[in-house]
């Protein structure tokens, strides 16, 4: 998995609906809600850093699940953090996150949370926690919790 992969799954996702940004970085400022995203300058870089330090956990982690699902947190939270494009972020984290999962051999789950729920304030509040302190705590929870919940009963994680 590099950044070439997460631009063709924005691309593919794009090119029939907003063709002029499909699959590129974005090229102006982005303010998301109190989140200020890298300057755009630095997208490129810290998108091939991220998936360069992604390689590196999921090495670590060997087969241990809870370093696994910790990964996957990363994976998702620091790809919203740089914001990379300049709109359709959530659906190609989505579908990269998804591919992520795939490639670790999990189940796959569902990863989109409806809006005005309880779960999405939490997960929210979990992106937010990464944002400001690079806390991946509440959103490894919301993975472990929420997304592989039913899982976690049938292969007994701690």
């Amino acid at each position: 998995m590099d950044a070439d992969l997460i631009r063709e799954f924005h691309r593919r996702i794009l090119t029939g609906v907003m063709p002029d940004i499909a699959g590129r970085w974005r090229k102006m400022s982005v303010r998301v809600e109190s989140h200020s995203p890298p300057e755009h300058i630095h997208v490129g870089r810290e998108m091939r850093e991220l998936f360069h330090n992604f390689d590196d956990r999921l090495k670590y982690c060997d087969d241990d699940i809870e370093l696994q699902l910790e990964a996957l947190a990363y994976l998702e939270a620091h790809t919203l953090h740089i914001h990379p494009f300049e709109d359709f972020n959530g659906r190609a984290v989505r579908v990269m996150v998804t591919e992520a999962v795939r490639r670790v051999d999990f189940p796959v789950v569902e990863l989109s949370v409806e809006r005005d729920t309880a779960e999405h304030a939490r997960y929210v509040k979990a992106l937010r926690e990464w944002d400001q302190h690079n806390s991946l705590a509440p959103l490894y929870e919301c993975w472990r919790g929420v997304r592989f919940g039913t899982w976690e009963n049938e292969t007994a994680l701690p």
